[in-house]
């Protein structure tokens, strides 16, 4: 039997992001990376020259000097290849890529490296 995710992954990265616009302290920076929608082969390679990278992670947070990159999943999503490059690259520059599979996990994630106000709880 193939398993469903509970929403899709716009759905849980809209989800994320009115946490963090309502709990992330306010010394933290972070952003969207719009990477995921379909565009026409002239957009992508307009895009590509500006700087677009291919597996960049789906929000990226500053706090206190640190880099925290954070792919969202869904429960049953999967990284691809170019995200694990993307990962491995952050990882060697002194950031951090964390991969959350579903809302419980990434804010799980965001309230361990301290981005919260306060923890959200889950029923």
């Amino acid at each position: 039997m193939k398993r469903t995710a509970r929403m899709s992954e716009a759905a849980l990265q809209e989800q994320v992001v009115n946490v963090l616009r309502s709990y992330a302290h306010d010394d933290v920076c972070w952003w969207a990376v719009p990477n995921g929608e379909q565009r026409s082969r002239m957009a992508g390679a307009r895009l590509k020259r500006q700087g677009v990278i291919a597996g960049a992670a789906d929000l990226m947070l500053l706090d206190c000097g640190k880099l925290y990159c954070l792919e969202l999943k869904t429960e049953v999503g999967k990284q691809s290849a170019v995200q694990e490059k993307f990962a491995g690259r952050i990882e060697t520059a002194g950031g951090e890529y964390i991969c959350a599979y579903g809302l419980k996990q990434a804010l799980e994630e965001l309230w361990r490296i301290g981005v919260l106000k306060r923890e959200i709880v889950f029923r």
